[in-house]
Order: structure tokens, then C-alpha cells, then sequence
């Protein structure tokens, strides 16, 4: 399909947008509505925000066979500026890969074994390494880094990732129990 570089849609479709953020280094193909309502594919190129109307995003959604292929709830997109009023707004701030950078960074305020709770249900080596470099620039603590690390292998296929192996052992360097 060709690209789609200027979306005048109608008033009625394009009321509000919301704003997303390629996280990957290569490309990723969104869907778009043209101003006849005829679906095409964008480029989003790496690290690219763009914007996307509600519509458009859950056409693009109800095309993906599964959550782990949709770039909006597995990581490869991240939100910039959703929409609250929009009914799955809230399903979207919950997804653990598609974290924006101010639910990464109050998440650092978390306990360590809530933290390693929810960094355990982060399945996207993107949104792992986006984690870590937030950990790096608030200068997150030891036991934290440990932990994504530790996800970070076990995501990439480098190594296994539990509470007994990981979290008992940072647990320990931390100083506090895991339940």
C-alpha cells in the first residue's frame, strides 16, 4: 500500500489524536484513514512521534492476530499523549510493554518486590532497555538495575529470570525480604 504522507481526515474522524513514539531502531507500518476513509499504511521511522486518531489505532488493533504482534500493546509503540477520554485509554496506561516515560519513572518508586512484579511482566526488550536508561539518568538503585538486568537476559534468551534465582540474591544486596 503506498505511504500516506498528509491526513486531512473529516471533522467527525479526526477530532482528537493521540501521540505515539516508535522505540525500536527499525521501521514500523501503522494504519491510516485518508480523507475518503480509504485504509493505508504508514512509515513510522525509528524513534519517530507521530499521531494517530483513536480510530485509526483500533483499526490498526483489530488487524493484529494477537497482543504480542500489536506494535500499540507490545512495546514497539509507546504513548506519548493518549486521549482520556477514549474508553481503553486506561487498558493502554496498563500495558507493562508500553510504559511512557513518566509510569517508568514512578515506578522506581516502587518496592522491590512490586517492582520486580512488574518488571517480570514486561515482555519487550525495547521497553527494557528504555527502563534501564531511565534507571541511569534518575540514578535508580543497585537492586533495581539488577532486576531489569536480570529480565533483559532472560527476554533476549540469554538466561532465566525467577524470584528465587534473581530476587533473593538482589533481595539480599538490598537488604529487604521478597514475600
Amino acid at each position: 500500500m503506498p505511504s500516506v504522507k498528509n491526513f486531512n481526515l473529516p471533522p467527525e474522524i479526526a477530532t482528537d489524536v493521540e501521540q505515539w513514539q516508535s522505540t525500536v531502531l527499525g521501521d514500523t507500518y501503522v494504519k491510516r484513514l485518508d480523507a475518503f476513509g480509504n485504509v493505508s499504511s504508514q512509515r513510522v521511522t525509528a524513534k519517530k512521534i507521530f499521531s494517530v486518531t483513536p480510530l485509526e489505532r483500533r483499526l490498526h488493533q483489530q488487524g493484529c492476530v494477537s497482543a504480542d504482534l500489536d506494535p500499540y500493546l507490545n512495546g514497539r509503540l509507546q504513548p506519548v499523549k493518549l486521549i482520556d477520554s477514549e474508553p481503553d485509554t486506561a487498558v493502554l496506561q496498563a500495558m507493562p510493554n508500553a510504559l511512557s516515560e513518566t509510569a517508568m519513572k514512578a515506578l522506581f518508586h516502587s518496592q522491590l518486590p512490586t517492582f520486580t512484579t512488574k518488571v517480570q511482566a514486561i515482555t519487550n526488550t525495547a521497553t527494557l532497555e528504555r527502563l534501564k536508561e531511565v534507571a541511569q539518568s534518575i540514578d535508580a538503585k543497585f537492586s533495581q538495575v539488577a532486576v531489569i538486568d536480570a529480565r533483559l537476559d532472560v527476554v533476549s534468551g540469554k538466561g532465566t529470570f525467577s524470584k528465587v534465582q534473581v530476587g533473593e540474591d538482589v533481595a539480599h544486596k538490598a537488604g529487604v525480604a521478597l514475600p
